[in-house]
């Protein structure tokens, strides 16, 4: 689930917010699963994965994970990225290029003190992307922190975790229609005012 309670009035985010509730009413499997695809300027390398969005506050979305992370390093070279999202259950589709930066602290403490002991459990004991002999090195650890958790009062965010805020500059809605006769709205900021045109299939 994404909350968009407090999601921007600016059209292409009000425009999303429709797709969005109509693709739940459809049942759309992993609705808050979003593909970004970064670079690394050290590496000269685009990579991409699956995040999990979290909410949006006015025109930023936001999502959490390890910041010793590949990602983590590729942002820290290179601070834009291409977001892509997909609900095939209403054919729709949104493109969006953001400038990425780490969250605020109170932001990523807040979110931490909401999630359940298990998933800050794994992300306490998870070293993101590191290489490993065996699974069962995964396991362990997380059974470790779990309970080590359970015995204790209050719970602090580890540094190394935390939130990522996305400022858009780029937005397209893509429409798919029969014959691929496909609507396509492409919303670009200048100025803090977001501006229309409207590309051919």
């Amino acid at each position: 689930m994404i909350d968009l309670s407090d999601i921007d009035e600016a059209e292409p985010f009000q425009l999303f917010k429709e797709a969005y509730n109509k693709a739940e009413k459809h049942d759309q499997l992993n609705i808050d699963a979003a593909s970004i695809s970064s670079f690394n300027k050290n590496l000269n390398e685009v990579s991409a994965r699956y995040v999990n969005l979290k909410f949006f506050k006015g025109e930023k979305i936001f999502f959490f994970s390890n910041y010793n992370s590949r990602k983590n390093k590729d942002f820290d070279t290179h601070d834009q990225a291409a977001l892509n999202i997909f609900w095939a259950t209403i054919n729709f589709q949104a493109r969006i290029l953001v400038k990425i930066k780490k969250a605020k602290d109170n932001i990523s403490d807040k979110h931490f003190s909401k999630r359940n002991i298990e998933k800050n459990a794994l992300a306490i004991s998870s070293n993101q992307s590191n290489v490993i002999s065996d699974y069962s090195q995964v396991k362990h650890k997380y059974e470790k922190v779990l309970l080590n958790l359970r015995k204790q009062k209050t719970l602090k965010r580890p540094k190394y975790w935390g939130g990522y805020e996305l400022s858009p500059y780029s937005f397209e809605i893509w429409n798919g229609h029969k014959n691929r006769l496909n609507k396509r709205s492409l919303y670009t900021k200048k100025s803090n005012k977001w501006f229309l045109e409207i590309l051919e299939p």
